[in-house]
């Protein structure tokens, strides 16, 4: 019973962590205040994100 109880415990853990795994797009952190150096005027440009919808990013368009 013990070891039943185990195996479906190591079974559900998968299952019941996967929503925790999907977040939002992590938040953004400026590095430069009037863009990147030799970027400058695209600094306002938004940043082009691609998600696989399995938690992988692809950000791009970084200034």
């Amino acid at each position: 019973m013990k070891r039943s109880l185990f195996l479906l415990s190591l079974l559900a853990l998968p299952i019941l962590t996967a929503p925790a795994q999907a977040a939002d797009l992590p938040s953004s952190i400026p590095l430069w205040e009037k863009g990147a150096p030799g970027f400058e005027a695209r600094k306002d440009e938004p940043e082009k994100v691609e998600t696989d919808g399995k938690g992988l990013f692809n950000v791009g368009s970084v200034h």
